[in-house]
């Protein structure tokens, strides 16, 4: 069942291999993709702008935002940050791979740094996590050590493992902060909120795949990089702070979140884990299917069960029906 990988086509022709490629850096370019919160991208790229000693260039992608974004980047974003307009909202992986198709267009490229507007950095993140990059080898991709912005100390991320059956333990999920992980470790993946990527992965594995749309392509995209050989680093003497995800939090858009997250595990399953593995998920999601479908029968149900299960009954269908990118339901 699985499909063809969307690659990146015409790039640079350039392939190290991941224990040279750490000798091959140049210049960052820092990647914020925007969708109707201009006011937070302009405070993630103020912050990014602060970076300390790194070479350091930042895009602005608007990905068909429909409120006032535009003309407020326009008017607002300093003259050394590029903006690129796009007509339509292509998702977190469309609207980056734009960005990142961009930097790649720059023979000076040699990393990026994609960074979520509800996201702040502070000034040595970028240049710790590539010093980490240019001293460990075969290290393609890298994130910091992120706290909840409204919680000091309350740690949102922290590095991964990849159980047997292909779950993950996040174990400093929403744990405080007590000197549990200060030191670097590889991760299973490493979340798209604040993630330098080596040019050598791009290149070598393409850009993120589009059929996610949203949420699990920096997943798939870390599982191909490791299938690659190379490694994910969590580094910790790297510091964000991430306020939540805006796009579902303003947009009231929980059923799209579900419907995401169900479907798109489905989809990173079938191309990363073992057959087995893949048929025991799938096999779950049609039991919730069936539940979602009896339930929905119901007609005492409130609005947040209806969005729950409808969401799940379109996942489901959509997967087995091979409909990815928007949910357009």
């Amino acid at each position: 069942m699985s499909e063809t990988r969307l690659i990146a086509t015409h790039l640079p022709q350039f392939h190290p291999t991941p224990e040279n490629a750490s000798t091959a850096m140049g210049r960052v370019v820092g990647i914020i993709l925007n969708w109707n919160c201009w006011a937070d991208t302009l405070q993630a790229v103020a912050s990014l702008r602060r970076s300390t000693d790194v070479m350091l260039d930042v895009i602005v992608v608007d990905n068909g935002s429909t409120d006032d974004s535009v003309p407020e980047l326009q008017a607002a974003l300093p003259t050394d940050v590029a903006l690129i307009m796009h007509s339509r909202n292509d998702g977190y992986a469309g609207g980056n791979n734009i960005g990142i198709r961009a930097a790649l267009a720059r023979p000076s490229t040699g990393a990026v740094f994609l960074m979520n507007p509800d996201a702040t950095v502070e000034p040595t993140c970028v240049t710790r996590l590539h010093e980490f990059m240019l001293q460990q080898p075969g290290c393609w991709m890298a994130g910091p050590k992120i706290y909840d912005m409204a919680r000091p100390r309350i740690l949102v991320f922290s590095p991964v493992e990849q159980l047997p059956d292909g779950r993950w333990s996040i174990p400093g999920d929403g744990a405080p902060d007590v000197g549990q992980f200060d030191l670097a470790a590889p991760t299973a993946y490493v979340t798209g909120c604040a993630l330098l990527v080596h040019r050598a992965a791009l290149e070598r594995i393409g850009l993120m795949d589009e059929r996610f749309f949203l949420l699990w392509e920096e997943t798939d995209w870390c599982a191909r990089a490791q299938a690659a050989g190379a490694s994910c680093w969590w580094v910790p003497t790297a510091l964000a702070h991430h306020a939540g995800s805006l796009t579902f939090k303003r947009g009231g858009l929980s059923r799209a979140y579900e419907y995401y997250m169900e479907r798109n595990r489905l989809l990173f399953a079938e191309l990363n884990l073992p057959g087995a593995v893949w048929r025991r998920w799938t096999f779950r999601a049609g039991r919730r299917w069936l539940r979602a479908v009896r339930k929905l029968r119901q007609p005492a149900l409130s609005v947040t069960e209806r969005d729950h299960y409808t969401a799940l009954k379109h996942a489901f269908e959509d997967y087995m029906r091979r409909r990815f990118g928007p949910y357009r339901r």
